[in-house]
């Protein structure tokens, strides 16, 4: 019995040893899955980290950029007007813009509850949540986009009657409508993306297209007030861009 043990032990002992590097190896393994996972997700982290920065420093350098634009025209075209029309029509124009920004304001209440709604759907991932409020504010949009086209059109038709100015009927009138329809697309075709574009951190992607818009339609007013004095031909050139956008949103 006692010959029979001592040629079991170194067995039981090979057998031992086999199952301990087993545990190691298997702790070994797991150690490294929860370091890999770890990693991956400090990765993600990482990645998602510098995705969001990138965003907020194209969101900042794109309205920077419209911003500048602005200041550049609104220095050039006003003495153009001024130089081609006199203070008549430029005091008309500035205010006609006055009046279109109060009326943009209904886009304003639309816009923040849309983007109230969409934080959270977007950032749990929940396409079905999104997709049935951008559906939502969609309808919401093509009702206030019908309330500002109806208030466009009686602005037209009703400030040449008020106005005091050597502008006959129909030029005041085609003035005005003219400087309502980059509003109408707004509401009509592109208020939703507004919203989505806001909450994704993405609005650079519409304020690149604005300023593009901004950049063409004002050299267009520019080149018009250089070589024409058809007031109506020269404020075409300022919707005629905002019309293509739609196209640019469809695609």
């Amino acid at each position: 019995l006692q010959n029979v043990a001592d040629k079991r032990r170194p067995m039981l002992q090979n057998v031992a040893d086999a199952q301990t590097a087993n545990i190691n190896t298997i702790r070994f393994n797991t150690e490294l899955s929860r370091e890999s996972r770890s990693m991956t997700m400090d990765n993600a982290t990482v990645s998602t980290s510098h995705e969001k920065n990138k965003r907020v420093v194209l969101n900042i350098i794109s309205n920077l950029s419209y911003e500048a634009v602005k200041i550049v025209f609104g220095f050039v075209l006003p003495r153009l007007y001024l130089v081609n029309f006199g203070s008549d029509v430029n005091g008309l124009d500035s205010t006609i813009k006055n009046i279109f920004a109060y009326l943009s304001l209904l886009e304003a209440g639309v816009g923040l509850s849309a983007q109230y709604a969409l934080y959270h759907p977007v950032a749990t991932g929940d396409t079905g949540r999104i997709n049935s409020i951008l559906a939502s504010a969609r309808r919401f949009y093509l009702r206030s986009g019908m309330i500002y086209t109806a208030l466009t059109l009686l602005f037209a038709l009703g400030y040449p009657l008020v106005v005091q100015t050597s502008l006959d009927y129909f030029t005041v009138f085609s003035v005005v409508l003219l400087y309502g329809i980059p509003g109408i697309v707004l509401f009509l075709w592109r208020g939703k993306y507004n919203a989505f574009l806001e909450v994704e951190g993405k609005k650079y992607i519409l304020t690149a297209l604005q300023t593009a818009t901004l950049i063409i339609s004002n050299l267009l007013r520019l080149i018009f007030l250089l070589i024409s004095d058809n007031l109506i031909l020269i404020q075409a050139t300022y919707c005629v861009p905002s019309i293509l956008q739609i196209f640019f949103i469809i695609i």
